[in-house]
């Protein structure tokens, strides 16, 4: 195959991709799957409390359950009992807030609405319970907030929402009410006739179903509903079975416990069948029925519904997301018991794309596979009922009296593997392609009009992206990922080393380079700027160390410094510890503020820098050009080098007026004994129109980009080889004229 032939079908494939992502990243920013999908996430930590509540109570090891009743007594399950109605058992009240609330505050982020995401979640709430409370009902029941539950909170919570943040919408005059500077206060006011409206209309529709004899909670209509396919049927084992499998993960993409909803099914058909074969078995005859509940547990549901246990593993084989090992870490301990909660609402599978096909594909093949396998008289059947919870391996052993049952399961859990692989690796695409996107955003932001706005709070795309990489700073610190370059600053009229410019690079291991100044405006957010700073601080001093040993002294190493540091009482006892620690003369180091800084009129601040230069560290102004700049900062701090920001010399040699203002600040900066340097010069011809102003230190690709420390002495050596040859070039005769 030729090399256009591939490069072509990587084309088509890239596209395909993109159309595939863009389709994606249409459900991703849909505001009703946007919503849910959050509060599933959102309910996850809680979830997890549960899974591991059960896991505590249902351990299925006779010698533990003996072991915890002698140590705590027989009441010794009311713990995790406590601990699992506190969260798994009402885990449809927290989904329904948050679905509502997230759906408020979506409203508020991209429409400009003025919702109290918080009234809305309460409102959601109010009117599911007018819906699903059965009408008798002395006490909510655990079957309306549990689980099962969940599909009708998800429809009356959407429902309820919309239509509460379009009548308040309607009714903005209402937000004048109060007075109160709290903003919950007349938001609170515009939400009462609302309210009203919404859990009114919920309560009145109840009231009318009643009315026409439908008095049955709206959470029993949809589960009787669902079960209607299994009613009088007159379908083989095997094919209920299968339809059974197959409804079950359906139900689960679309957010409804497939098992509590079909577990009379299953009660009704599939226990009786293990009952069967459990009574033949103690008769010394051979067990009559191949599809039984026991076969799903053991077989089918390795990690719970969908197989996830082989999700579980795909991720540890073929992933690469630091988040998905992370929940893999939190999920692994509770889906060895078939608890899978936790991955099924983490990641989440609940609506889905990418994990829906192998969610209901894992399970059909693992169910054909077991019935193969029995029918070839490979594997025996169940004959020994197993608890749900029962380990895998071990209960393939249990449910068959024989190893086959255990080998069974690697075959089926290697499948599983394999099926997941590919979806997890598309996953990580898709998630990859939406981090470069919003990573770009993030990037635009910083670099443009940032001024300090809050990235980690936001709540699209581009703070998820702002806060996985924050979540990650301590790692890049602590690791390899982070190191310094060093860009050379040279004086033009001697053409000779003047300082370096120690610069922070990011090399993430998923995500390659991450722009420095993000890193800096995600570190300043989440309050790790002060340890970055010293990190860099020593490691540029250790490396302005290590030059020293190699004769090179001739020249200082410029770091850097951030507003929250030089805030710091101790910032300047600080520098001089790295100093000492690296034994570098203070006047081989030079601090960076930007004006930011220079603006501060904080006495820290200034005790800071005055006391340094006190002490021989030179004090630089960056990025002067841009903001509020002004030549007074000269005169309030002890500033001895100032840096033009690139924003007027990139422009120098089209726009003549940039020249003029560089020119303008130059003499002035001459005249105060300050020097200058200019960022940003790339080319002989900027480097030609600023030395006709003058002489100036020069910052920029012309003479090099940011090398790693080692790569110095050899630039030193190539600047003195250039001047030595200028040195020992003849001079060129005039030219004589007539």
């Amino acid at each position: 195959m030729s090399n256009k032939t591939v490069t072509k079908q990587k084309g088509k494939s890239s596209d395909r991709m993109l159309r595939l992502f863009n389709s994606l990243q249409w459900l991703n920013e849909q505001r009703h799957l946007y919503s849910i999908r959050t509060a599933f996430i959102s309910a996850m930590p809680l979830m997890i409390v549960g899974a591991f509540a059960v896991v505590i109570n249902q351990f299925p090891v006779p010698a533990y359950q003996e072991f915890m009743a002698g140590l705590f007594g027989e009441r010794w399950r009311m713990l995790g009992t406590v601990a699992f109605n506190a969260t798994t058992q009402i885990v449809t009240l927290f989904v329904i807030w948050s679905i509502c609330s997230n759906l408020a505050q979506w409203y508020n982020d991209h429409k400009r609405r003025q919702v109290h995401a918080g009234i809305c979640g309460m409102v959601g709430l109010a009117s599911y319970v007018a819906m699903a409370l059965p009408l008798s009902a002395e006490a909510i029941p655990f079957t309306m907030v549990g689980a099962t539950g969940l599909f009708v909170a998800m429809l009356v919570g959407i429902l309820s929402a919309e239509a509460f943040v379009q009548i308040v919408s309607l009714k903005r005059e209402s937000m004048v009410l109060s007075d109160d500077p709290n903003v919950a206060v007349p938001q609170s006011f515009a939400s009462i006739m609302p309210a009203i409206y919404v859990v009114g209309g919920f309560a009145l529709v109840r009231v009318i179903l009643a009315a026409l004899g439908v008095e049955a909670p709206l959470t029993d209509l949809v589960t009787d509903l669902l079960r209607t396919p299994y009613e009088n049927t007159d379908s083989s084992p095997l094919a209920t079975g299968m339809l059974f499998n197959v409804s079950t993960h359906l139900m689960w993409l679309f957010g409804i416990h497939g098992n509590n909803v079909l577990d009379g099914i299953a009660q009704t058909v599939f226990a009786p069948a293990m009952a069967e074969n459990v009574a033949a078995v103690a008769a010394g005859l051979p067990a009559p029925n191949m599809i039984t509940k026991t076969l799903y547990d053991v077989f089918v549901y390795m990690g719970g519904s969908g197989t996830t246990l082989g999700l579980l593993l795909a991720l540890a084989f073929f992933g690469r997301a630091r988040s998905n090992r992370t929940l893999m870490r939190f999920a692994l301990p509770t889906s060895i018991f078939n608890i899978n909660e936790p991955l099924v609402f983490g990641i989440p599978i609940v609506l889905n794309p990418i994990y829906a096909i192998p969610f209901v594909l894992t399970p059909v093949v693992m169910f054909s596979t077991t019935v193969l396998a029995m029918t070839l008289g490979w594997v025996p059947y169940t004959t020994a009922e197993v608890s749900w919870a029962t380990p895998v391996f071990f209960s393939g052993y249990v449910a068959t009296g024989s190893a086959a049952g255990v080998i069974l399961q690697v075959v089926n859990l290697a499948l599983a593997v394999l099926i997941y692989a590919p979806f997890v690796r598309l996953g990580e695409k898709m998630a990859t392609l939406r981090f470069n996107r919003a990573y770009k955003e993030l990037v635009d932001t910083v670099t443009g009009d940032y001024s300090g706005r809050q990235l980690i709070s936001r709540v699209d795309e581009v703070g998820a992206v702002a806060r996985r990489l924050a979540n990650q700073i301590d790692n890049g610190i602590s690791g390899d990922e982070m190191y310094l370059n060093y860009q050379p600053i040279v004086d033009s009229r001697t053409g000779t080393l003047h300082s370096v410019e120690a610069l922070l690079r990011w090399k993430h291991p998923i995500y390659g380079m991450i722009n420095p100044m993000v890193t800096v405006a995600l570190a300043e957010e989440t309050g790790k700027i002060d340890r970055l700073g010293l990190w860099i601080l020593n490691h540029a001093m250790e490396q302005r160390a290590a030059w020293n040993k190699l004769g090179l002294e001739d020249f200082h190493i410029s770091v850097n410094v951030s507003t929250s540091q030089l805030n710091a009482p101790n910032f300047h006892e600080q520098v001089k510890l790295v100093l000492q620690r690296y034994n570098v003369p203070a006047h081989q180091m030079q601090i960076e503020i930007t004006e930011t800084a220079a603006l501060v009129e904080n006495v820290q601040t200034r005790n800071n820098l005055a006391t340094l230069a006190k002490a021989g560290v030179t004090i630089a102004m960056d990025d002067f050009g841009v903001g509020h700049s002004s030549l007074l900062y000269l005169r309030t701090q002890p500033i001895t080098t100032l840096k033009i920001d690139g924003s007027l010399s990139r422009d120098v040699v089209k726009h003549p007026a940039n020249l003029d203002i560089i020119a303008t600040i130059h003499d002035l900066c001459r005249l105060l004994g300050v020097d200058t340097i200019i960022e940003f010069v790339d080319n002989e011809e900027q480097l030609k129109k600023l030395t006709s102003i003058g002489a100036f230190l020069i910052q920029g690709y012309l003479y090099s980009p940011p090398v790693p420390g080692d790569e110095i002495p050899g630039f030193v050596q190539k600047l003195e080889q250039a001047q030595k040859e200028i040195q020992a070039a003849p001079e060129k005769a005039p030219v004589e004229t007539q």
